[in-house]
């Protein structure tokens, strides 16, 4: 009995002894940790993200597009190629990228242009000029849309307009976000066009008269998407 009480008082000395080790323990690394510096501080604390831009009207607004869009629309059941002949088929180069535009008071659009302009290679298209654009209601839905147009220098490498400036309008829904009961603009579902004689489907042909110039739609040729950003 006497025995296992002296086992018992031996384990509670070395409990003891090992907390008094861990306490030294701590107490040099306290000691020796380096202090923070202001640098380093400054370092440690969080980043704050940039405010949001909200914008209540189009008038004055800026936004950055992020467009991707092909030189030519997709092929439909009636063009014309040869079906057999899949080497016939055309090839749809696609072009990325975004640039920011202001929407001015009078109507006019403004292409405030970025770095990426003076970097881009011989393959990536040249913005030329940004036209005005306008706000219109779809008879088709009732909702409001934001259009304007952009003509567009094509490079040497595109298979189908090598050189040319093509002509791409631009389309997005106004929608109204509502956070904290305020009122906030946005664009959705933007979609890009390019506009396309029917002549250039019939061989400049439609029954006995020469449509060309005269019939065109737009075709569905590419996507965008518009954040609202500071000037």
């Amino acid at each position: 009995m006497c025995s296992k009480n002296n086992d018992h008082e031996d384990l509670l000395e070395r409990a003891r002894k090992l907390r008094e080790q861990a306490t030294l323990m701590e107490e040099n690394l306290r000691a020796h940790a380096p202090r923070p510096t202001s640098s380093s501080s400054s370092f440690r604390s969080p980043t704050t993200s940039s405010p949001m831009v909200e914008y209540t009207e189009l008038e004055n607004s800026i936004w950055t597009i992020s467009y991707r869009f092909s030189s030519q629309p997709p092929l439909e059941n009636n063009d014309n190629y040869n079906k057999k002949d899949s080497n016939a088929m055309p090839f749809r180069t696609f072009y990325s990228g975004n640039f920011r535009i202001r929407l001015k008071d009078d109507g006019y659009s403004e292409y405030l242009s970025t770095e990426s302009d003076f970097s881009s290679s011989k393959s990536d298209i040249r913005i030329v000029k940004i036209w005005g654009w306008d706000k219109e209601t779809s008879n088709e839905d009732d909702q409001n849309y934001l259009l304007f147009s952009m003509d567009v220098k094509l490079p040497g490498s595109d298979p189908d307009l090598p050189n040319q400036t093509e002509r791409y309008y631009f389309q997005a829904r106004i929608d109204w976000g509502t956070p904290e009961g305020k009122s906030i603009l946005q664009l959705r579902e933007g979609t890009i066009t390019v506009k396309k004689d029917v002549a250039e489907q019939t061989k400049g042909r439609w029954g006995l008269f020469n449509v060309a110039g005269i019939l065109s739609q737009f075709r569905y040729c590419g996507d965008f998407i518009a954040k609202a950003t500071a000037s």
